[in-house]
């Protein structure tokens, strides 16, 4: 599985959207493109970075965790206010891609940093 940046933002978007009071509901991201078992993963690296709270159940075989989200951390908003911006996001991931192809999570951030710095600066 390669990890989808795509996803992981989302992910995030729609925690940070549920009510607090309100368990946060898978179905909310699951369509068409995503399975299940990708979900479950993608939450699974984010817990292992630490941008969210989670509970993880062991199961046996091949299947993917079942990881239930509690709750986005402060680093995890972090991350979620540096790609907030939809224009920003967009130019950040294109230079990703016609510069590298792919970044780690800290490099990413600091290129999201440095592109919404120099649209304020503007």
């Amino acid at each position: 599985m390669k990890r989808d940046m795509e996803l992981i933002r989302n992910i995030l978007l729609s925690m940070e959207s549920a009510p607090p009071e309100v368990p946060f509901k898978l179905d909310s991201l699951v369509n068409g493109t995503t399975s299940t078992a990708i979900l479950h993963r993608h939450l699974q690296l984010l817990a292992e970075a630490e941008f969210i709270q989670a509970i993880e159940s062991q199961t046996i075989g091949p299947k993917a965790p079942q990881v239930r989200p509690i709750r986005i951390t402060w680093k995890g908003y972090d991350f979620l206010d540096a790609s907030r911006d939809e224009g920003t996001w967009r130019k950040s991931m294109q230079l990703v891609k016609d510069k590298v192809g792919s970044v780690s999570v800290d490099v990413l951030t600091e290129i999201l940093k440095k592109i919404a710095l120099g649209a304020i600066g503007n």
